[in-house]
């Protein structure tokens, strides 16, 4: 298993390996067989070629309870291609650390209507909003862009 593993590892490298389809799926096959703890292996791959950061997306909601995890996730809610994935992400990791993740999105005037909503659509889901999620987005509506919040 360990040198599976490793074997593994050297293809999800880019120290290693040059070619990024190959790295993109070494990767969760990576994150299956190691012992090791791979979170900051795949973090680093989000740096990398867009296959290479969806096979990260795919992976990240491993680390539930890492709030450096779930904003990096929560960042992808910006890029129309990752968006899908990165909700899907964000919904499994859940909870106070998605909520805290998705936040500062809606407090973020630059961000696009698309990001806004899929951020409201995420806090409407039960394992991340709650009723503090409401009252907070009720509070704070005139600071939201849009109108993504008009009740």
């Amino acid at each position: 298993r360990d040198a599976l593993a490793e074997e593994l590892r050297k293809l999800a490298d880019p120290k290693e390996t040059n070619d990024s389809g190959l790295r993109a799926k070494a990767l969760p096959a990576y994150v299956r067989w190691s012992t090791k703890d791979t979170r900051d292996m795949v973090l680093a791959a989000m740096n990398g070629h867009p296959y290479e950061r969806k096979a990260a997306l795919s992976l990240l909601h491993r680390w539930p309870k890492d709030p450096e995890v779930a904003r990096v996730v929560a960042s992808c809610l910006n890029n129309r291609e990752e968006r899908y994935l990165a909700a899907e992400a964000l919904a499994l990791i859940g909870g106070p650390i998605a909520r805290d993740a998705i936040l500062p999105l809606l407090r973020d005037k630059t961000k696009e209507k698309p990001v806004h909503t899929e951020a409201l659509d995420l806090l409407k889901n039960p394992g991340i909003g709650d009723q503090e999620t409401l009252l907070f987005l009720r509070n704070e509506k005139d600071k939201f862009t849009d109108g993504a919040i008009n009740k």
